[in-house]
């Protein structure tokens, strides 16, 4: 690693990191932070182009203790380090400021300060040769090789230490911090590309983001992931959250911040003590158990559920073997996709989202099938038409049955003839020889009917009289 300040390094810088460099490039105006990035920038270029001499600040005394504080943030910054390159290119920049205020220390007068002097070039080699182990490890972790019982061993692995890498030669140990850092997730490396030109953020601008972390109703994570994102976004670098974080917090969460704020030195730290108080102790193991029985909705496409897995497995604090993924991901498809891909291998996440893309649009084209209605007539060819019986159907009645209960029939019973004259059986009244002749139906009066009867009629028997008178 080239230890010397480079414009890539600049937006990592905080304020009095700028002012400092400025000062010993003789420039002694203290102005916003966009500015003397901008004049530390053009600085730089001549610094390059003409080999301008660069003096020292400070006294001895005063000056080791600033370059010790810078070694206990830079040792702070390394053991929150969780691989991407936002965090690798600020951990380089730190180094190489803290290095350059090393070099511009005088020689000392005494033993003590030439002792402290060397002491302090040691602890800044120190730290690099550990954050290039930690970029190998990260890098070898991102890179690791398919196996058989890839999935078993990282569910082991899960709670046990991350195997070191393997020992190397000189000049493989002598790998440029560069070129490691370039090696690191590439999906991250947007963020990192982005992050040279990002600028500070005002309060107010801050307000206007919408996001707050209350440690209730959003995980830890994605209040992380989201207000990275709304930085690269925004242009904005995400250290100059820090000072204006009360805007990021509320509830138990602000309660937490207001009592650590202190010690929040930067984004990288702050993030990394949240995850520490606000995820459970077994986060891993919790998140993997979480992540193994996430099934595919019914109504959830292919693309859809794997992007969900993809953001489930990075917010596993520990890198995650491509296989594995693939494993976990084919467990857990729709049926239909799992016995289409039983017979095929895939070796990565975007093999696999490939074929799942082309088997879901066979299965909806076979959803939609239907059978040809086209008539012939209306065919250029239509001897090659589908042919559709002509039948047509009656319709009938629609006719609805209802249970009753059967009564009983009754049987007809013979009647024997009878007269109403004589009160006998054996003939009709019109037939009577024992009277002869008219009858009252109801008294059996001869010579009268029921309307002239003068017994069983009241009109009758008044017209009977008045004649008779």
């Amino acid at each position: 690693m080239d230890f010397r300040l480079a414009g890539r390094d600049i937006n990592y810088l905080s304020a009095d990191d700028l002012r400092y460099e400025l000062q010993i490039r003789g420039v002694k105006e203290a102005t916003t932070v966009d500015r003397m990035r901008s004049w530390l920038r053009s600085l730089l270029k001549v610094e390059l182009q003409t080999g301008l001499v660069i003096g020292s600040l400070g006294d001895h005394g005063s000056e080791i203790a600033v370059i010790r504080d810078k070694i206990d943030a830079l040792t702070a910054e390394l053991e929150a380090f969780r691989g991407t390159p936002a965090e690798a290119n600020k951990i380089r920049a730190q180094l190489v400021h803290t290095f350059g205020r090393v070099n511009r220390l005088p020689m000392g007068e005494t033993p003590e300060e030439k002792e402290a002097r060397a002491t302090l070039f040691t602890t800044v080699l120190t730290i690099k040769s550990s954050f290039d182990e930690k970029l190998r490890k990260t890098v070898d972790e991102q890179a690791v090789p398919p196996s058989t019982n890839s999935l078993v061993n990282f569910h082991l692995a899960l709670a046990s230490t991350p195997r070191r890498s393997p020992p190397k030669d000189d000049a493989e140990s002598d790998d440029d911090t560069d070129l490691l850092i370039s090696r690191l997730n590439p999906r991250n490396s947007q963020a990192a590309n982005t992050a040279q030109q990002t600028v500070s953020i005002r309060p107010k601008d801050l307000r206007s983001w919408n996001l707050q972390f209350d440690g209730e109703n959003m995980s830890v994570n994605a209040f992380i992931e989201r207000a990275e994102e709304l930085c690269v976004a925004y242009g904005v670098e995400c250290d100059s959250l820090v000072a204006s974080a009360i805007f990021l917090f509320a509830g138990k969460a602000l309660v937490w911040w207001r009592a650590n704020r202190s010690s929040l030195t930067s984004w990288s730290t702050m993030c990394s003590k949240l995850r520490a108080e606000f995820q459970p102790p077994d986060f891993d193991e919790l998140l993997w158990d979480e992540i193994r029985t996430r099934r595919q909705g019914s109504t959830e496409t292919v693309g859809i559920f794997i992007a969900h897995m993809e953001n489930l497995f990075s917010r596993l604090n520990r890198a995650i073997p491509e296989d594995v993924k693939v494993n976990v991901v084919r467990r857990n498809l729709e049926p239909f996709f799992q016995l289409q891909l039983g017979l095929t291998t895939t070796e990565t996440m975007a093999e696999l989202g490939e074929l799942c893309k082309r088997l879901e649009r066979c299965k909806y084209s076979a959803d939609g099938y239907g059978k040809s209605s086209q008539s012939t007539s209306k065919c250029v060819e239509p001897d090659l038409a589908c042919s559709l019986p002509n039948r047509k159907t009656r319709s009938h009645p629609k006719v609805s049955v209802v249970e009753t209960t059967a009564l009983p029939r009754r049987q007809p019973q013979a009647t024997a003839l009878s007269c109403w004259k004589c009160d006998k059986v054996g003939h009709r009244a019109a037939e009577c020889r024992t009277v002869q002749g008219i009858a009252c139906y109801k008294c059996k009066r001869a010579g009268y009917t029921v309307r002239t009867c003068p017994s069983c009629n009241s009109v009758a028997t008044r017209n009977t009289t008045r004649s008779g008178n």
